[in-house]
């Protein structure tokens, strides 16, 4: 991990090189640190000074951290199972994209079931009379496909249903 320390008015101060770091209490844990010195006049390599642990503070939370990492509809699909990857690898829970990556993937199922339940109350002849009823029928069933899958997708990534559950059984009930 690199840490570069700015001043508002010199720019960069120090540099800070670790092999680990963790982010706990408000502070940086940081192992095998080495602070280079970023000033002028000054040999960095000759001053710098090494630190099997280092503690420095720092405003940054791990929720902070979750609220940065791009919102889920704004990665592309095709990367959306990279993008997974490398959350996984960072120690962060997936379970919001990996829905997300199933509800897309099964969106064209849930289009097709939409248009089977309009289809449904609204093919017959109007001769015969009802159609307001079939027509506000299938307005009403959709709205409650939709609602049901959204309720789906949210019981989903909170881990109360399993994924392929929240993202498929929509589509196909």
């Amino acid at each position: 991990m690199t840490i570069i320390s700015y001043d508002a008015e010199k720019g960069p101060i120090r540099r800070i090189e670790a092999e680990s770091a963790q982010l706990s209490g408000g502070d940086w844990q940081l192992t095998g640190a080495k602070i280079w010195p970023l000033e002028a006049g000054v040999n960095a390599e000759g001053a710098a000074e090494e630190h099997e642990t280092l503690t420095i503070p720092s405003s940054l939370t791990v929720e902070r951290i979750r609220e940065s990492i791009a919102r889920v509809a704004a990665v592309s699909i095709y990367e959306l199972p990279e993008f997974i990857r490398q959350l996984e690898q960072a120690g962060f829970s997936t379970r919001q994209h990996e829905v997300w990556l199933q509800a897309e993937l099964a969106r064209p199922f849930f289009l097709v079931a939409m248009v089977l339940v309009a289809s449904a109350f609204t093919m017959r002849h109007t001769r015969f009379g009802g159609t307001g009823v079939a027509v506000l029928a299938s307005i009403l069933l959709g709205f409650g496909l939709y609602f049901i899958r959204s309720f789906a997708q949210i019981l989903g990534e909170n881990g109360q249903i399993p994924v392929t559950l929240a993202a498929w059984a929509p589509p196909v009930a």
